[in-house]
């Protein structure tokens, strides 16, 4: 698996490395849920999976669960809520369309748009994955300088 990778990539900041490793990390061919796939696009920084993840999580049938919340957080859990709910706002200024309560598909509606918006993509997603990601609070800054002089 190429995650130890990326995190090392990451680390040390050798961006060809960590594109190197995207690549080889096909959204598809990943045998995770689109929850975890999400989490580990913003905890890696992995731009190529976060709107195909977000997109089906926004249209899936069932709601975002307390285990969805455990591996998002709060924050990202939050979002794709408010990307969730978006659907019933368009159906409202749809007079002909109707969302009846306990039905719920949104399998062919494509949320990009709204996630881009919502997630600050595609400018921010950089420095709003490294405001939002614990994954390196354990390091200390003389690792990071450390690494970051062996990777050039």
């Amino acid at each position: 698996m190429w995650f130890p990778v990326l995190k090392l990539a990451q680390m040390w900041e050798c961006d060809r490395i960590h594109k190197h490793a995207i690549k080889k990390m096909p959204y598809n061919e990943i045998p995770k849920s689109s929850t975890e796939k999400v989490a580990l696009a913003v905890q890696h920084n992995i731009r190529p999976w976060l709107v195909p993840g977000l997109n089906e999580l926004a249209k899936r049938k069932e709601p975002l669960g307390i285990q969805d919340l455990e591996i998002l957080g709060a924050e990202v859990a939050l979002k794709v809520a408010a990307i969730r709910e978006s659907l019933s706002l368009t159906i409202r200024s749809h007079p002909t369309l109707r969302l009846v309560s306990g039905s719920r598909d949104a399998s062919k509606v494509d949320f990009t748009s709204v996630i881009r918006h919502v997630f600050e993509i595609p400018g921010q997603f950089r420095l709003w994955c490294a405001a939002h990601s614990s994954a390196f609070s354990h390091l200390h800054i003389r690792d990071v300088d450390a690494a970051r002089f062996a990777c050039r």
